[in-house]
């Protein structure tokens, strides 16, 4: 009889919990350098644009305290989840392996029926593992939306101080004159206003009524 695999069941969650923030950033670790890395373009810069205005909300979450203190409690959420679904993971290997010893032993009648449990508890597990997965996910939707909404009032003073018309996200300019960067004004108002707090995964997703 056929098993899922448990050996594609469990991703690492742990280290995919920040494979993605705001705007799609990967907050956890860099992208590997290509095999050739190309000679790189000569920057482009020119003359201020009046009221053009730049943020890097990547850099909000990243570089401040409290986007750096969220980024380690979602990891350690991700790990706690991670170690308890190996733990289950180890567990259901172990009862596997014992029936193939058992194989021989048992009446057809019996094996059929305990490879029937042991195939429901693995797609339970892997149901646990999606199910987690996505909670890491709403979780850390949530952390970073709130970080970004606590810096929305900074953002707002620093807008007005430069008396910005337009703010542009840093991330997808190509190049030019970028002395109207207001993050770094931002990321300093969040150090100095702004306290790390707590927090749990979200709670499951509520099954969808029929």
């Amino acid at each position: 009889m056929t098993r899922p695999s448990m050996k594609a069941t469990l991703c690492g969650l742990a280290a995919s919990a920040l494979a993605a923030g705001p705007g799609g950033m990967a907050a956890s670790q860099p992208a590997a350098a290509p095999a050739q890395t190309p000679a790189a373009a000569p920057r482009l810069i020119g003359p201020l644009v009046p009221g053009v205005c730049l943020l890097s909300q990547q850099e909000l979450i990243a570089g401040s305290k409290v986007g750096q203190a969220t980024s380690a409690r979602l990891r350690s959420l991700a790990q706690q989840a991670q170690t308890a679904l190996d733990a289950e993971k180890s567990r259901l290997e172990k009862k596997e392996s014992a029936l193939n010893a058992q194989r021989g032993k048992l009446a057809p009648a019996q094996l059929q029926a305990q490879a029937q449990a042991l195939n429901r508890s693995i797609q339970a597990l892997q149901a646990e593992a999606g199910e987690r997965s996505r909670q890491i996910d709403a979780t850390r939707a949530k952390a970073f939306g709130g970080i970004l909404q606590q810096a929305q009032p900074f953002i707002s003073q620093v807008y007005a101080a430069h008396a910005c018309g337009l703010l542009v996200s840093r991330e997808v300019v190509l190049g030019g004159n970028l002395a109207n960067d207001l993050t770094p004004e931002v990321l300093a108002a969040l150090d100095a206003k702004v306290a790390p707090a707590t927090f749990d995964l979200e709670p499951p997703a509520a099954a969808p009524t029929k």
